[in-house]
């Protein structure tokens, strides 16, 4: 990473994680966990529970404002945009053809 400029990342060793108090989502039909959502093989539950445990799926941007401060969950809704329990939000135009354009020049390199 270092070589690359890539940022930083930190290991935890899986036995080591814990993946904390179980959540009480909303029940709504308006939005769904994350993690309800997610396949993955059961020797990895401790690490996707630990990332994506406070995570709620949302059908639009008003109901995950309303989610994610009534019940300190992140959101992301069906369009890609997050609301984070902290208050911030993010989002808006992602232009895909300059997206691709983007990603076929970093493949080029």
């Amino acid at each position: 990473l270092q070589n690359e400029g890539g940022g930083r990342a930190t290991f935890v060793p899986l036995k080591q994680l814990r993946g904390g108090p179980p959540v009480a989502y909303p029940e709504t039909q308006d939005a769904i966990s994350l993690l309800s959502r997610l396949t993955y093989d059961a020797k990895f539950e401790p690490a996707v529970r630990q990332v994506f445990r406070k995570v709620l799926v949302c059908r639009n941007m008003t109901v995950a404002s309303r989610y994610a401060k009534a019940n300190e969950l992140d959101c992301v809704t069906l369009d890609g945009d997050t609301v984070s329990r902290r208050g911030a939000l993010t989002g808006g135009f992602h232009d895909l053809s300059r997206s691709r354009m983007d990603a076929q020049a970093q493949v080029a390199k």
